[in-house]
């Protein structure tokens, strides 16, 4: 559970420039993958039904096994390691239709 905090910090992962190795996570903002000054979100939201020269975020989420990075395992095992690096740190993950700056409901 979040502390009281006045303002919620969302992160949208849409796009990646790094698509091998443990640039991946940290361009997904998972802690500790992160150089320098970490600037902590609440939630991160992986993006999905995205328009041209986007990513779907989440189907990256299911070949995280396949990356190269540095935690290894199966799907799961891969996935849950992460997750518990997001949750170490209070912050939720989830999926989202469209991005951060879409609105193809209101064409």
């Amino acid at each position: 559970m979040h502390a009281k905090r006045t303002h919620i910090k969302v992160a949208y992962a849409n796009v990646v420039s790094n698509w091998w190795g443990d640039g991946f996570l940290a361009d997904i903002h998972v802690p500790t993958y992160i150089p320098g000054k970490v600037k902590k979100y609440d939630y991160i939201v992986l993006s999905f039904l995205l328009e041209a020269d986007s990513t779907d975020m989440c189907k990256m989420w299911t070949t995280l096994h396949d990356l190269g990075l540095s935690i290894t395992g199966t799907m799961s095992e891969v996935q849950e390691a992460v997750q518990k690096l997001y949750h170490s740190e209070d912050i939720v993950i989830m999926a989202s239709s469209f991005g951060a700056t879409l609105f193809p409901t209101i064409r």
